[in-house]
């Protein structure tokens, strides 16, 4: 007997599309996702199309209207700035803990890494940053703000990908991550608490550019 053929969920792989797209910002806000359409761009039947939709709704990047339609939620500008306003709010407060740590070797080492370190070579640069701030977190040990910040980082991923996309992001991101953690290590509250909102803001500002330009080019397609 030969090796038994693998099942393929076409329902899961219509989702991945759709969630990919979504996620790029390739969708306007309020985009009607049309089950016919679908079924015939993909060559499937209404059974997966329909699976697809429900995962999405579930996962809150759509949902379903009255009449059975399923729509794009796609984060708005005023969404993108109050998230990262959230996000810094809570890095705050960590940076300030963090001052006040009678230990400073785990920030030290932080430190040393990314003396030393480069963020051209790093092959996901986004990932990079968001692990950073993740670290700083888990240093100061508040495991319920670690898991809320986890959570605005999700919704902001694509986001930090657009931003690291940008021209001379690296180089700036990696001397505000040094000099932030100098400040830390020096006990310096203002001056760590200057290079994390000169960090964050920049990124925010980036964001609400990048959404800006990603509307106006779904609305071009459509």
């Amino acid at each position: 007997m030969g090796t038994p053929r693998k099942k393929v969920n076409l329902g899961a792989q219509v989702e991945e599309v759709l969630r990919k797209r979504i996620l790029n910002l390739e969708y306007p806000h309020n985009h009607v996702l049309v089950e016919e359409a679908l079924c015939a761009e993909f060559g499937v039947s209404r059974s997966p199309v329909r699976e697809a939709l429900r995962m999405l709704e579930a996962a809150d990047l759509t949902h379903k209207t009255s009449s059975r339609s399923y729509i794009v939620k796609q984060i708005s500008q005023r969404g993108v700035k109050e998230l990262y306003e959230l996000r810094l709010a809570l890095e705050r407060y960590v940076v300030e803990g963090l001052c006040s740590l009678h230990n400073t070797a785990p920030i030290e080492a932080l430190l040393a890494h990314w003396q030393t370190v480069s963020m051209e070579a790093e092959p996901d640069r986004a990932a990079a940053d968001r692990v950073f701030h993740e670290t700083l977190a888990e240093l100061y040990g508040n495991n319920v703000m670690l898991e809320a910040l986890r959570q605005i980082n999700d919704r902001l991923r694509v986001f930090r990908v657009m931003d690291f996309a940008r021209e001379n992001r690296l180089g700036s991101t990696q001397a505000q991550h040094v000099a932030l953690l100098t400040a830390i290590v020096q006990k310096d509250v203002s001056k760590a608490l200057e290079y994390l909102e000169m960090n964050v803001n920049e990124g925010m500002k980036n964001a609400v550019e990048t959404l800006r330009q990603a509307i106006l080019r779904a609305h071009e397609r459509e």
